[in-house]
């Protein structure tokens, strides 16, 4: 397995808001409104594979910080003609409403979808194909015919890490958001990295980006704080 590292990030780094520099809030201007990326950031959290493995307990990922999560990530097992695990997130009892952006599902009858993989920098908006549960990947490996290793789900690739971002929405005061959740996954595990959304109702947002206007004034402005104390 290829280790997924973790940064190190204290407890108290859980959180990091990018709309607020100085008194002003640090806000990306989109045409005639005005929208800003609310970032956060913890301390990566990974979910080992292996088999025979317990069912690890969900990883909650709240979105807007308040303490009330709109998903979770976890995994589960696959047994029968041999055995692997598929990693899967979905929206929490109180956030019914909260969707995860998908394509599928994979079969007829199936009970399930795949989640999309973003690429950083591409956009996270309305779109006609959405599910409160979704699979990111799944691996399986045969002990009988056909034999071999069967995997599938955009996360999902035996010989490298992938890391993707799910798109997501979610109703905060009433309105649709919509954001973003950062996720490695191999053939040995997953890893929750960080997440954010778009503060301004039905804006779209660009997937695994903290602040794509932002960030670079924000290095700029360091470089010359630095200077100026030599």
């Amino acid at each position: 397995m290829a280790m997924i590292m973790k940064r190190r990030w204290s407890w108290m780094h859980r959180v990091i808001a990018t709309v607020v520099v100085g008194a002003a809030a640090v806000a990306l201007t989109t045409s005639s409104s005005r929208a800003a990326i609310v970032y956060t950031d913890p301390v990566d959290i990974t979910l080992p594979w292996a088999p025979f493995l317990p069912q690890p307990q969900p990883v909650p990922i709240d979105l807007d910080v308040n303490g009330d999560p709109e998903f979770s990530l976890t995994w589960e097992g696959l047994g029968g003609l041999g055995y692997g695990w598929f990693a899967y997130l979905q929206s929490t009892a109180l956030h019914p409403d909260a969707r995860i952006l998908s394509y599928g599902p994979p079969y007829p009858g199936a009970s399930f979808a795949y989640a999309t993989g973003f690429e950083t920098g591409e956009t996270v908006g309305p779109s006609a194909n959405d599910t409160p549960y979704a699979w990111l990947g799944e691996f399986f490996w045969y002990d009988e015919p056909p034999y071999g290793l069967f995997y599938n789900g955009d996360w999902a690739d035996p010989n490298r890490v992938r890391i993707l971002s799910a798109g997501l929405s979610f109703a905060m005061n009433g309105q649709q958001h919509f954001g973003w959740v950062r996720i490695a996954m191999d053939t040995g595990g997953i890893t929750l990295m960080d997440w954010a959304y778009e503060s301004t109702p039905g804006v779209s947002i660009p997937a695994g980006v903290p602040a794509p206007a932002c960030l670079p004034a924000l290095a700029l402005g360091a470089l010359a704080a630095s200077r100026r104390r030599r």
